[in-house]
């Protein structure tokens, strides 16, 4: 499958006194991401961790839509929602990679051409 797209969750550290919320989500997320790269909707999830606490996940998929529907699934806005409440520094990216980028460089280029910046 071409990887035309990522979501990317960024989070800090848990919010003190909300650690147990915090981890406990952090897991489940893991295990919700897992069962979607398993069916197929995206890539098994990448985390990546500072050494002083906090750090991001990071899912592919084939197209900025099948990513939308992702961060629109009812499991994953839960997910989203408790770190939002539990975890500092919180926040949530859509991007694009592949062909996609490919196609807003050229478009991004085409306006910067146009208003004479390029």
């Amino acid at each position: 499958m071409a990887w035309n797209s990522a979501v990317v969750l960024r989070y800090g550290t848990p919010v003190a006194g909300r650690e147990k919320v915090a981890m406990g989500n952090f897991r489940e997320a893991l295990a919700l991401l897992g069962r979607w790269a398993a069916d197929g909707k995206c890539s098994e999830p990448l985390v990546l961790h500072h050494i002083s606490g906090g750090g991001m996940i990071v899912v592919l998929t084939d197209s900025a839509e099948a990513s939308l529907a992702m961060l629109r699934d009812g499991q994953v806005r839960r997910h989203v929602d408790m770190a939002a409440f539990s975890s500092s520094d919180f926040s949530v990216e859509m991007m694009v990679t592949g062909e996609t980028l490919m196609q807003e460089v050229e478009t991004y280029t085409a306006v910067g051409e146009e208003l004479g910046f390029m």
